[in-house]
């Protein structure tokens, strides 16, 4: 500052002089220092002092911000399910965009990352898909239906199944699962704006193969039989074609085919 050099005297002896409405040269030559010096004092001491901006006071209470960080870690739920978690707890409302600041911020912020043990389609899988795709790219995809599996796994899994979830930003935590988990096949008819319930027959003595242990040809007839009459009743007309789930009992024919009663 140019009044940095100031000695106090001169200081007071400028604040009373200020208030004679002088001018910046007048009070330069009374008090022997220079016109910056006086400009830059009375600059400084007429600005009015800044005021502290005071942000809005958060909605959340620290006690809920601690309870959605720790609801985050050990289920992985997004920012819309955590907020109507914290709402049904009795905390205070919040919307997503809060839930996703409180994630995020922080001495140890929270990022929402892959799981390290999830299961990633491979490129062998990917090949195969895109040459199904150009191989029947002309098809009427209005009269397809698709037998697809979902497996039912009851067993340890710390992810939960997820394979997005929030973590500590700089953590290389590995969720563990159980080595031997039983698993149950379901099977769900898709086609174009319909959906089947899911069906299932028991399985048969363990096999080599996981999540297929003990399902043969007999049991995939099985399962075609209990979705038939749903699946006939979205084409009464009869035309349709099946593209069955990749398990070995499918694939021992053609996997595109017309559909007949099983029965």
């Amino acid at each position: 500052m140019g009044y940095s050099r100031l000695s106090p005297q001169t200081i007071a002896k400028l604040e009373a002089s200020d208030k004679q409405n002088k001018s910046i040269r007048q009070l330069a030559v009374e008090l022997n220092i220079r016109k910056y010096s006086v400009h830059q004092y009375l600059a400084a001491a007429r600005e009015p002092a800044a005021t502290v901006k005071v942000g809005r006071p958060s909605i959340a209470s620290a006690e809920q911000k601690r309870a959605i960080r720790a609801k985050a870690l050990r289920s992985g739920s997004g920012t819309r399910k955590l907020a109507e978690w914290a709402e049904q707890r009795g905390y205070s409302k919040i919307s997503k965009g809060t839930v996703a600041y409180i994630l995020k911020g922080g001495r140890a912020p929270f990022a929402f990352k892959a799981v390290k043990s999830g299961r990633v389609l491979s490129e062998k899988n990917r090949k195969l898909r895109l040459q199904f795709v150009k191989k029947h790219v002309t098809i009427d995809w209005d009269e397809v239906v698709f037998i697809d599996q979902k497996e039912k796994c009851m067993g340890y899994d710390e992810a939960l199944g997820s394979s997005m979830r929030w973590q500590r930003e700089y953590s290389r935590h590995i969720f563990k699962k159980s080595t031997n988990p039983k698993i149950f096949v379901f099977y769900p008819a898709v086609a174009k704006g319909h959906k089947s319930d899911l069906v299932s027959v028991p399985l048969g003595e363990e096999g080599k193969g996981r999540g297929t242990a003990g399902f043969d040809s007999v049991k995939f007839i099985k399962v075609l039989e209990q979705l038939w009459e749903e699946v006939k009743r979205w084409f009464p007309d009869g035309k349709f074609w099946v593209v069955p789930s990749n398990t070995p009992a499918a694939t021992a024919s053609p996997v595109w085919q017309p559909w007949e009663c099983p029965c």
